[in-house]
């Protein structure tokens, strides 16, 4: 905060202002950067900062030899905007863009032609027609592909083979095609050579599409118009193993021998599925009393629909696959179409057997009698013979010593593995329970007996 006398009013100066009663012009400029341009000050503690770089200061008398090429926008035809848009000088707007591009490019005045015309651009923006500008410019040509031409003012939208006269909607700067030619796939070409736009598909003049369906021949004529001709089909002589067929895809008969097909001639399915084999007769005149199906030389009638193009098998076994055929006779003709019908039976149901031992370990006395116990259960819930089951004795990994005396109750299965009264020695080692059911043996884990 400063304070003065009141003697101080209306004769200080500087960055406090000049307090003559006014707050609105204390700040030189209007603003504070101004005010502190007017007092900056520089010594040896405080450098001024160096000038932007500018790339003219590179080039041996840049900004001069770059004006003298920029000085174009001080001409015919830019002159005629300039009171409409301005073109800046060395220190801004457009001139001072084109230095800088023209001195980028080591005075090469072809770097000069985008500024122009960006400043055309603003023209014509602003009324001022410069869209011919380079007219007058004899270094800034619009370089075009090949077979166009730069027209200050084309049409927009570009007249093409596919629409030769669009609905204008204003003119443009750009490459078009000589007046006369229309554009197709990047190329400009006569009307005569344009090609045809048929059903979505281009073709070239002098095509011929046939229309079997319609009974017509379609040519892509000139100018890209496709005209189309009724034919007539040809007369037709068939041999005596074949009809006349026909389809809807095709307006003319034809001689077949082939005339019924099967229209799912493999199919796959599981045990118990149902599935429908269809036949197509491609003539007409036949009847389903001229249909018939057959499987392993046997005529089939039950599951075959009403017109005889279906057979429907309900409930699938195994016995049901295998081939059959549907055979249409007309006339001394006959033809059949073939199916192959796979049925796979389901996967073997397994009954897994469950062993519980009484005790993994079975301590025996020489001298008294010993047990071994164990309870066998089926997932299944089936109750386990008791003539299958037995217990042996695993010696060098084969079953020996085996009791097949034993007492079963309520899924138990006990057996003595000596005497009442007494246990042999040998009988130590592991012991196993065995079930044997349609020639295969399933065995527990091994229960370890020891005898003292």
């Amino acid at each position: 905060e400063v304070i003065l006398h009141g003697s101080c009013s209306d004769v200080t100066e500087g960055i406090c202002g000049n307090w003559n009663g006014n707050p609105n012009d204390d700040l030189t400029g209007g603003s504070a950067n101004t005010l502190g341009l007017k007092y900056q000050l520089y010594d040896e503690n405080c450098p001024a900062p160096p000038p932007p770089y500018h790339p003219c200061d590179e080039i041996d008398d840049g900004y001069a030899k770059s004006s003298a090429i920029c000085d174009t926008l001080k001409r015919s035809p830019f002159d005629s905007c300039h009171s409409s848009v301005e073109f800046g000088d060395k220190d801004g707007g457009v001139y001072k863009n084109c230095m800088t591009d023209v001195c980028n490019c080591f005075i090469d005045k072809n770097c000069a032609c985008s500024q122009y015309d960006n400043y055309a651009s603003s023209c014509i923006d602003a009324g001022v027609d410069l869209s011919n500008w380079r007219a007058a410019v004899d270094y800034c040509p619009f370089e075009c592909p090949a077979g166009l031409a730069y027209q200050a003012d084309g049409p927009l939208p570009a007249p093409t083979c596919l629409e030769r006269e669009p609905e204008q909607e204003g003119t443009i700067r750009g490459c078009f095609c000589p007046t006369g030619q229309f554009l197709q796939d990047g190329v400009c070409v006569n009307e005569d050579q344009c090609k045809c736009l048929y059903e979505g598909s281009f073709f070239n003049l002098g095509d011929v599409i046939k229309k079997d369906s319609e009974c017509q021949d379609c040519t892509c004529g000139a100018g890209g118009e496709m005209t189309c001709a009724s034919f007539k089909c040809p007369s037709l002589t068939c041999a005596a193993n074949e009809i006349k067929a026909s389809k809807d895809t095709s307006c003319c008969p034809y001689c077949e021998s082939d005339w019924v097909e099967a229209l799912n001639g493999e199919e796959t399915i599981k045990s118990g599925q149902d599935v429908v084999l269809t036949c197509q007769v491609n003539t007409g005149g036949v009847s389903a009393g001229d249909i018939s199906w057959v499987k392993d030389g046997k005529v089939i009638t039950n599951g075959v629909s009403k017109d005889g193009l279906k057979l429907k098998i309900s409930n699938a076994v195994e016995d049901d696959g295998g081939s059959y055929s549907c055979v249409a006779k007309k006339g001394d003709a006959e033809s059949r179409a073939e199916f192959k019908l796979d049925v796979k039976a389901p996967p073997p149901v397994v009954d897994e057997i469950t062993f519980k031992p009484s005790k993994t370990t079975v301590k025996c006395k020489s001298n008294k009698g010993c047990k071994l116990q164990f309870k066998i259960t089926k997932d299944s819930g089936d109750k386990v013979n008791a003539g299958s089951v037995k217990f042996c004795q695993l010696v060098d990994g084969k079953l020996a010593n085996c009791k097949t005396k034993l007492k079963e109750k309520k899924g138990k299965f006990t057996g003595k593995l000596g005497s009442k009264k007494t246990t042999p020695k040998e009988t130590a080692g592991q012991w196993v329970c065995v079930v044997t059911e349609d020639g295969k043996e399933t065995l527990s884990d091994p229960v370890t007996v020891t005898v003292k």
